[in-house]
């Protein structure tokens, strides 16, 4: 009964073992896993954060080349408005120059046309 008592003890420190080395591994993957995890987050976030910096630098482009557009529509429309103000004035000097005046009744009577 001793050798039998003797291998129930062995079997039950075998069973002990084993679970505490079960443990540990299982303490080991635990960590290796939140590792790696931390790991893979920490890759993310600086993905993340250089696709921000090249979209924040893309904007920043993108707004600069809209303000020059924005300054050359500015100075279009006002060369625009000068060249119109030049017509006009072009215009009103034309008819000045070339305004007939109607016909005196001594002209009228002398019969120059």
């Amino acid at each position: 009964e001793t050798s039998e008592e003797e291998s129930k003890r062995q079997i039950e420190a075998l069973k002990k073992e084993f679970i505490e080395i079960k443990q540990r591994d299982m303490e080991k993957l635990r960590e290796d896993f939140e590792l790696r995890r931390q790991e893979e987050l920490a890759k993310v976030e600086k993905q993340t954060q250089m696709e921000r910096e090249k979209h924040a630098r893309e904007l920043e482009e993108r707004w600069e080349a809209l303000k020059q557009t924005q300054e050359q529509l500015q100075r279009e429309l006002k060369a625009k408005k000068e060249i119109h103000n030049q017509i006009e004035e072009l215009k009103g000097s034309i008819r000045v120059c070339c305004r007939v005046r109607p016909m005196s009744k001594k002209e009228l009577n002398q019969g120059s046309a």
